[in-house]
């Protein structure tokens, strides 16, 4: 091309030729429909989204208000309803088991005399001399609590005869292996059925749970053990209720602890197990009527007992059973 020349066409209609340049036969840009078709489908976009946003936006604007509206009526309709009375409880207390020797179970078990049962003895005892090591165990019956109960305390309680040749620091643990109070002895847990301890002198937890100091020469006392953890793990069934055992290990000087078992004739001594308690409440549904909800939106209210006269009332709301909202009162007996 010599210089003042313009540009020519090399066909009809002033355009240039596909494979030499960049307009169609009518001479509009490729670039130019692109971005055109671009700002017309960006235009159609935004006019959309805003469209379904704003609908979108109303729609949970308009449950939400539904939704607190059921439920400013629904807590008006429980406070003024009669108070429920069928949520039992509110209240804890205190259990003492001390059985006799028909119902009780305890033991000890001597290294001295590893196949000898002692279950009908009426003492138990705790020996720190090697080799002859004592120890002794307890079980209590705990089906006598409430259902549903949290464990505040517990204690064991022995009425201590004697502590000999020494003083001693006695430790209970948790048993991981039944027993038979008939049949126990330091090598087996139930001789007669030829059960044996997996470890002889008694299968229990390493832990231990409580210890109690006695001094030489204590006796005619009560010495305690605080085992709440592990009674509270056996009434909320975290841990199987095999019992406890009582032991010390070989100290020098020895010693010897002695106390009254479940066969002791005195009963106001044998052996003790005070147990106090809450009782844990699972929420009662629908203890009050309901309002009547828009179509498609629905209602559930439950309560829990704060105290014997004090609930907590709740009330949740669905739209197409999904909930939207949750609402909490408090329901008074006055």
């Amino acid at each position: 091309m010599k210089p003042g020349e313009g540009l020519k066409a090399n066909s009809p209609g002033n355009g240039l030729h596909p494979s030499t340049g960049l307009a169609d036969e009518r001479g509009v840009g490729l670039i130019e429909t692109l971005v055109a078709v671009a700002i017309v489908a960006t235009v159609l976009t935004i006019f959309l989204a805003t469209l379904f946003t704003g609908s979108f936006g109303v729609g949970v604007v308009r449950e939400r208000v539904t939704a607190e509206n059921i439920a400013r009526s629904q807590l008006e309709l429980i406070q003024n309803a009669p108070y429920y009375t069928g949520l039992g409880g509110g209240s804890g207390g205190t259990a003492t088991i001390q059985p006799d020797g028909a119902a009780g179970k305890d033991a000890y078990i001597n290294e001295d005399k590893k196949d000898e049962n002692q279950g009908n003895n009426k003492e138990l005892q705790v020996k720190t001399e090697n080799k002859k090591l004592k120890r002794s165990l307890l079980q209590f019956d705990l089906s006598g609590l409430p259902a549903g109960v949290a464990i505040n305390s517990a204690t064991l309680s022995l009425y201590v005869k004697e502590v000999k040749d020494g003083s001693v620091t006695i430790n209970a643990h948790e048993l991981t292996a039944s027993w038979t109070e008939a049949g126990v002895t330091w090598n087996a847990r139930d001789k007669a059925a030829s059960l044996l301890w997996a470890t002889p002198g008694g299968d229990y937890n390493s832990t231990v749970v409580a210890s109690k100091y006695l001094a030489k020469d204590t006796k005619n006392v009560w010495a305690d053990w605080d085992i709440t953890s592990l009674v509270a793990d056996w009434v909320s069934n975290s841990s199987p209720n095999y019992g406890l055992i009582l032991e010390s290990p070989v100290t020098s000087p020895k010693s010897e602890a002695k106390f009254k078992s479940s066969d002791d004739g005195t009963a106001s001594q044998r052996p003790t197990l005070v147990v106090t308690y809450t009782v844990v409440f699972t929420p009662t549904t629908q203890p009050y009527p309901t309002v009547v909800p828009p179509q498609g939106y629905s209602v559930t209210v439950a309560a829990s007992v704060i105290t014997p006269s004090l609930q907590l009332v709740t009330a949740t709301i669905f739209h197409n059973d999904r909930q939207i909202l949750q609402v909490e009162d408090y329901k008074v007996n006055r």
